[in-house]
Parts: C-alpha cells; structure tokens; sequence
C-alpha cells in the first residue's frame, strides 16, 4: 500500500470497505495443487469480479511445479466460467530477458497480452509498454514509454526515430527541441503578419495617393479643356468681327 500510494493510488480504502482483498503466499511454502485449492476457497469466500496475480510465474518455485501450467488452465477455465476478470504477470524466460516469452507460458491462455520491458539506450534504463496481442480487438502495435508518476501510470507519446522509439532523456530532448520549433514557427508567422500588414497599409496609402493624383488630373483636364474652349470661342469672334469689317456687304462698318 504503501509504494502504490507513491503512485497517486490508494488501496487502503478499497481495503476498509471490504471491496478488495489482498492475500500473500509464499509459493515454496507448499504444493502447486495446494496453490491451486487455496485460490478456489478465496474465490468462494470473497466471490470477486476480477482476479489478479503477481506473479503467476513464481508457481514455478512450488513443489510439484511441473503441474504449475495445469493449473493456470484450471484456474483460468474456472474464472472464465464464472465470469471473472483475470490478469496474470509472469517474469520473462530467464536466458531471454529482453525477449517476450514467459516462464509460465500464461501468453499462450490470455486473451489480451501486454508486455512490460526495460529499454537501455544512451546510458538509461526506461520502461516501455506494447500490446503483442488482445483477441477481437483493434489495438496498437507502437511500443510505449511507461512512466511511473505521482498521478499514476502514464504513456509518453511516441516519438519515432529513425527505426527508434525515443524514450526518458532522448525522448525529453525531441519535445523540447519540437517545443522550440513551434515557438520559432509562431514567431516567423506572426512577423509574416506584420510585415503582410504594413505592405497592405503602405499599398493602402499608395492607393489613396493614386487616386488623389487620379482626380487632380482629371480636374486640370477638365480646367484646361474650359480655357481651351474660351479660347478658341475669343478667337472665332475676333474671326467674325474681322471679316464683317472687310465685306461691307455685311453691314458691319459705315461708308
């Protein structure tokens, strides 16, 4: 209770109100078929809705081991048949530690297996988590960093490299690296925006000078085709006066 509690679970309350038990043997102390009835009598008694043991594999330390893996499948047909929701852990073959093959060979029952392994890579040691395999269910095929937090157990997000999942200090490395390239990123956009913003205010402003010039422009136009008019209007009236002076015919001077 103790060490979990490290991990944000509590289990002395499921403990008081009678919701969990928690029962420790010592699997040398007697036969594996004894094992075997012990668990049937808690599983009368206390008539549970899910079954753990941790680890099924130390079976193998019991006299009479070579029956260990028969009774796993007894046990197993009888949770099954009554409904209950089993979940076994089993040390890894001890010539294959960074192999998935158990000493008890309970992979080969389960419905749902999942295994837990250290990866050791740039001078750490770092727990990872996969799911090899879970019966008429989709799941994924990424291995997991596993942490152990204060708030629990949790799963890092993958962090391919290369053929590699980064994991703790490399792992740790590419998130900060990422964080630093999304900030640089937003920065660059947001002096994208000013720069896209003072180019539009300054073609505004070029607009608006354009058009000013447009209608100055367009009001000397208009001006000087006034003054060309008056103009030429003077100059077909002195033209008038002119020749009604040469042709007497026209009334214009006197004899």
């Amino acid at each position: 209770m103790r060490n979990v509690a490290t991990l944000g679970i509590d289990l002395q309350t499921p403990i008081d109100s009678g919701h969990l038990k928690v029962v420790a043997r010592a699997s040398w102390a007697t036969l594996v078929e004894e094992h075997y009835m012990a668990l049937l009598n808690l599983l009368d008694d206390f008539q549970p809705d899910c079954l753990v043991i941790d680890p099924v594999s130390a079976l193998l330390k019991a006299s009479g081991a070579e029956s260990a893996f028969l009774a796993m499948e007894r046990l197993l047909a009888v949770t099954r048949t009554r409904g209950i929701t089993t979940m076994l852990t089993s040390l890894s073959e001890a010539d294959d530690p960074f192999g998935e093959s158990s000493l008890s060979h309970a992979s080969t029952l389960a419905d749902t297996w999942i295994v837990l392994r250290y990866q050791i890579n740039g001078g750490e040691r770092n727990r990872s988590l996969s799911v090899v395999k879970s019966r008429g269910t989709g799941h994924s095929n990424q291995v997991r960093e596993m942490l152990l937090t204060s708030e629990g157990v949790e799963l890092a997000d993958v962090y391919p490299f290369g053929s590699d999942v980064l994991m703790g200090t490399a792992r740790l490395q590419k998130e900060s690296e990422e964080a630093a390239l999304r900030q640089r990123q937003v920065k660059e956009r947001l002096h994208r925006q000013r720069r896209l913003e003072r180019d539009i205010a300054k073609t505004r402003t070029l607009i608006q000078e354009a058009h000013e010039e447009l209608e100055r422009l367009q009001e000397e136009r208009v001006a000087e085709h006034h003054d060309q008019t008056e103009v030429d209007d003077e100059a077909s009236r002195h033209e008038r006066s002119i020749l009604r002076r040469r042709n007497p015919d026209q009334g214009g001077l006197d004899q």
